[in-house]
């Protein structure tokens, strides 16, 4: 379990370095997060400490720009230094871990929220402990102006509670 963290580790700051060498693509970049700083060891979460890094090198190299956006440009030539920041599934870690950096550095970002587990109080990945945001944080992060919340998703048989502005 521990050298397969270790390689993943490893494997991401690799594929991250190589891309400050690579030629630019046209059109914004969109980074995708699931869980920040939450030391669970899944392999989609990043550390508290490589998140500060990501957002002190786009901040040093681009702008963070909300998701509609970076999609109006993308259109036109307006330019193609945007980065979008996107959580996925509601995990509570952005509310405790990543949105306090983002409220203080002001950055914009998207929320793609799995709303069942909002509704229903059950952790997204029980046997992880991986525990999900409820509503009062998601208003609390809509409150700030940064928070632009996508179509909810992962719940084909219920529409949400429409307690949130949604991109479709």
């Amino acid at each position: 379990m521990m050298i397969g963290r270790s390689a993943r580790s490893v494997g991401k700051a690799l594929y991250w370095g190589i891309d400050l060498f690579l030629p630019r693509l046209a059109g914004p970049r969109i980074l995708l997060y699931h869980q920040v700083g939450t030391e669970l060891g899944r392999e989609m979460e990043v550390s508290l400490h490589a998140f500060r890094a990501q957002l002190d090198w786009i901040e040093r190299i681009g702008r963070v720009v909300p998701l509609e956006t970076a999609l109006a440009e993308s259109r036109s030539s307006a330019g193609d230094d945007g980065y979008v920041l996107s959580f996925d599934d509601g995990y509570h870690d952005v509310f405790e871990v990543a949105f306090p950096l983002l409220r203080e550095r002001q950055l914009p970002f998207t929320l793609y929220l799995n709303t069942e587990p909002l509704e229903t109080g059950v952790a997204i990945h029980p046997e992880s402990g991986a525990k999900a945001l409820t509503w009062s944080e998601v208003e609390t992060m809509m409150e700030s102006g940064l928070l632009t919340v996508g179509a909810p998703h992962s719940q084909p048989r219920r529409r949400s509670s429409g307690r949130c502005r949604c991109l479709s």
